[in-house]
Parts: structure tokens; sequence; C-alpha cells
């Protein structure tokens, strides 16, 4: 006993799954992306005011880094200093900014 559809019947059953998907797509998408946009503004609201100051012997960097990272990229930017300074056999002079 075979059950017969009718052509626009089934016609019908494919638009509903088609838009079906298209809904779920469109759903997912919107979700994600107001998901991330509400971690962009809690990153916003827990982002510090304004650049800092970071001075080393002989560089001062204005960043937003937090205060850990900021060292280590002053020990490294000096690290590279004393590398170059001995290549040029002539030490810095002045404070780099």
């Amino acid at each position: 006993m075979t059950m017969k559809v009718q052509p626009s019947l089934m016609s019908r059953r494919v638009w509903a799954l088609i838009l079906a998907a298209c809904v779920l797509v469109a759903g997912e998408s919107a979700w994600a992306q107001t998901s991330a946009k509400s971690k962009v503004k809690k990153a916003e609201s827990v982002a510090p005011a304004g650049p800092k100051e970071f001075r080393s012997a002989n560089f001062l960097v204005h960043t937003d880094l937090p205060a850990d990272e900021a060292q280590d990229l002053l020990k490294r930017l000096e690290t590279m200093l004393t590398l170059i300074s001995k290549y040029w056999g002539k030490p810095n002079k002045q404070t780099i900014e």
C-alpha cells in the first residue's frame, strides 16, 4: 500500500523545509552576532581609561597593555638595543619614546 503524494503538496513540503532551514541559519547567525557584540561591550567596559607610561633605562613607552606585558616589552626592547649598540659600536645617547 503506497501512498501517493500530490505534486503541489510535495513542492509545498520542499519549500517548507527550505524555509525552516533558512530560519535556523539566520537565527544562529543573528544570535552569534549579538553574543559577539556583548563580548565587545564587556571588553570595552573593562578597558582602562587611556594609555599609561612605562619607562626603562633607554625607553619611554605609551601603551594600553597591562603592566606585566609592558614591562616584558621594555625588557625585549632593551635587549634589542643592546644588540644593536654592540653591532654599530655606539651606545644610545637619548631616551627613545
